[in-house]
């Protein structure tokens, strides 16, 4: 690489090569930061929700007939449901993962929640209510202890906020507040209720998909009679039951309204809705800074080409090759490329910790500046062949001739 003439024709007319570098720096700063915020999000698109998304089949159900038992209406809907071919298992609850009704409360190691801080009061996982066989309609994991039983049931309006209960803790919960011990026989405090751990499963996401710690959850034995149905299906049924699902339901009780009927593979595609359309958003950004960054590269070296044709003439008369010239412009093209890439590593930085201060963002991974300068050298480098090669050709009669 002749760095001494390009380095010296570059003084000579600095203005372009100084504005392009700028837009290929620009361009390296958002590029690489709009590449870690898509891995993000599709990154929490892809997390696994810890239940058995294919095989369940979910449904919203609201009471307004003031005279019917909604206990004894639940059970009754667990039977017939439980009897339709396919139906493995039904639980009401307060919500689902993903569902977006998200219930959360302080989860302390003391009763009173004032004392402390947040070493007392950590975290605020979101809150399960459900049945004892909720487990089993979700298809959750057991790492540690036991299921909830019926023993462990409540009722949630008449139970003393001073009576204690059992629950389950998220793995990822349990060795955030007994790391070096088992969870299974401690006692916690939830909005100052006591609770004492009797297992732990492997994981189940939030209804919400907001906040930094998705998978803080816990589950206690709290029957429900309305608010989300799940049910567990085998999958070459779902579509059969989902289609007959409401008239079963209004047939059993017509006091009520069963609606929003969906799978929770449906339920996910809904909730991520904003995050795909971000992701498709915020490439379209970058590929339209990636095509006008190559346009401003083609444009820059083709007038440089243009201004040079006798000086290309003349070294071309003087014995340079085809290949000569074509290695100039490809070198100059890099060095300044290079340059320009410096000093967006710099500038993406800069812009990650605005971003930062600002919205909260994580911070910017290494790996995503260079595949956005990769990206950046390849369509700079690509975008000067087609102008170097014309510059390649130039006759060495140019150089006789006077423009």
């Amino acid at each position: 690489m002749a760095l001494g003439p390009i380095f010296r024709s570059t003084l000579r007319n600095p203005t372009g090569a100084v504005l392009i570098a700028l837009q290929i720096a620009l361009t390296l700063a958002i590029a690489s930061n709009t590449f870690y915020m898509v891995k993000q999000r599709i990154d929490k698109m892809n997390r696994d929700t810890g239940v058995v998304n294919e095989e369940l089949l979910t449904a919203r159900v609201f009471y307004f007939g003031a005279t019917v038992d909604q206990k004894a209406q639940a059970d009754i809907d667990r039977k017939t449901l439980m009897d339709i071919p396919g139906v493995k298992s039904v639980s009401y609850s307060n919500s689902i993962p993903l569902g977006g009704s998200n219930n959360t409360s302080s989860l302390c190691f003391e009763q009173e929640m004032n004392d402390g801080g947040e070493e007392n009061c950590p975290h605020s996982p979101s809150y399960y209510r459900s049945d004892v066989s909720f487990h089993e309609t979700m298809g959750l994991k057991l790492l540690a202890g036991r299921w909830l039983n019926e023993s462990d049931a409540i009722d949630s309006e008449s139970i003393s906020s001073t009576a204690s209960r059992t629950m389950l803790l998220s793995d990822v919960l349990a060795k955030l507040y007994f790391p070096e011990e088992s969870a299974v026989g401690k006692q916690l405090y939830l909005g100052g209720r006591p609770l004492t751990v009797v297992g732990v499963y492997e994981r189940m996401l939030r209804p919400g998909t907001g906040g930094s710690n998705p998978d803080h959850t816990i589950l206690a034995a709290e029957p429900q009679t309305s608010g989300y149905l799940s049910i567990r299906i085998e999958t070459d049924r779902i579509e059969q039951v989902k289609a007959e699902l409401e008239a079963t339901m209004v047939g059993l009780n017509d006091q009520r309204v069963v609606s929003v009927i969906r799978t929770l593979d449906e339920v996910a595609e809904r909730t991520y809705r904003r995050d795909k359309a971000m992701v498709v958003l915020l490439l379209g950004v970058v590929a339209l800074l990636l095509v006008v960054t190559a346009l401003g590269v083609a444009g820059l070296v083709s007038f440089t080409v243009a201004n040079r044709k006798k000086q290309i003439g003349t070294r071309r008369a003087l014995g340079a090759s085809k290949r000569d010239i074509l290695g100039y412009f490809m070198s100059e093209n890099f060095a300044i490329t290079a340059t320009a890439l410096l000093l967006g590593g710099f500038l993406a930085y800069a812009l990650n910790q605005y971003l930062l201060q600002s919205y909260q963002l994580s911070r910017l991974e290494l790996v995503y500046v260079f595949i956005a300068a990769g990206c950046l050298l390849f369509i700079s480098q690509m975008a000067t062949l087609l102008p170097a090669l014309r510059a390649s050709r130039v006759s060495p009669a140019i150089a006789t001739r006077t423009v």
